[in-house]
């Protein structure tokens, strides 16, 4: 069999991949733009689309790194502010989730009724809530606070319901029964055997809530008055408005924005293993572990 033989069959057995370039090449096209464009200096920025010219083509010269000093210097407290508000929100919703899986996944007789108000609050439309929360926030005096944009997002239905069947799936009741003969409390079973057990899924659930608390544009616009406190979304919006002109500032403070998504993406998505032995080496490891957890949780 030729050569060329040997990949026109690879092409036609990996066609379904083919047809995923050109969309990645549409996906990336803009990002590409962005990237470049917050690379440029005002007058490159209006003279050409992707790349600087001069007289003689390509001025690769050209590019700078003055945007991002700038974008940094004004906009640095609020991607502090919105580290804070999207750290704090996906850490607490990751503890209530998990208690909330947790105890739908055990069988107590009230979980008909708790499960049927989970389900109830994932179909009711996020924007109905919006002014029960704003009312109960003033009552509360949490307007203007960091913790009146964090407390309505540490608790999401999608995220309870996602630990519970995750729960299931990893853990079975015998080695819960176990662990609570042994004298392991309900906490402990969450921290030392729970948690662990559903790693993947907690990594995933972590990328999903610190993603949606960092992007998060109305409601910290709602709750936060004081323009020190405005996370890193509503600085940017101002921005635009005071500097509209200046679009290599604007994609250079865009680029930033999106820079800690991509760093969290790459560091939960790790590639898996997939060879025979390291699965059974990784299912006699976690074996082991799940011993040693029960014996910590045991002594707490």
């Amino acid at each position: 069999m030729s050569a060329v033989h040997r990949l026109y069959r690879s092409l036609v057995a990996q066609w379904p991949l083919l047809l995923l370039v050109p969309l990645a090449l549409l996906v990336l096209a803009p990002l590409a733009w962005m990237l470049l464009a917050s690379l440029k200096t005002p007058e490159d920025y209006a003279g050409s689309l992707f790349l600087p010219r001069d007289e003689h083509g390509v001025a690769l010269d050209r590019l700078t790194l003055a945007n991002y000093g700038r974008a940094l210097r004004e906009l640095a407290p609020a991607m502090v502010n919105s580290a804070f508000i999207a750290g704090a929100t996906a850490i607490l919703a990751m503890l209530v989730c998990a208690g909330g899986g947790f105890a739908l996944a055990t069988r107590w007789r009230g979980r008909p009724i708790a499960s049927a108000a989970v389900w109830l609050a994932l179909i009711v439309p996020t924007p109905i809530l919006v002014a029960p929360a704003y009312l109960w926030l003033s009552r509360l005096g949490l307007l203007n606070s960091y913790w009146g944009v964090i407390l309505p997002a540490v608790a999401p239905a999608f995220g309870v319901l996602l630990y519970r069947r995750a729960i299931r799936q990893a853990i079975s009741p015998e080695t819960l029964h176990a662990a609570t003969l042994d004298g392991c409390s309900g906490l402990a079973l969450l921290l030392h055997i729970v948690l662990p057990g559903v790693r993947a899924t907690t990594g995933v659930f972590l990328l999903i809530v610190f993603m949606t608390a960092w992007n998060a544009f109305l409601w910290p616009q709602l709750i936060l008055l004081s323009p020190d406190k405005m996370p890193l979304s509503v600085a940017l919006a101002q921005a635009r408005d005071v500097h509209f002109g200046d679009r290599g500032l604007l994609m250079a403070g865009t680029v930033l924005s999106i820079l800690p998504i991509v760093i969290l993406f790459f560091l939960v998505d790790r590639p898996a293993t997939i060879h025979a032995g390291g699965r059974k080496r990784r299912r006699l490891e976690s074996q082991r572990a799940l011993v040693a957890q029960l014996d910590r949780a045991r002594l707490s």
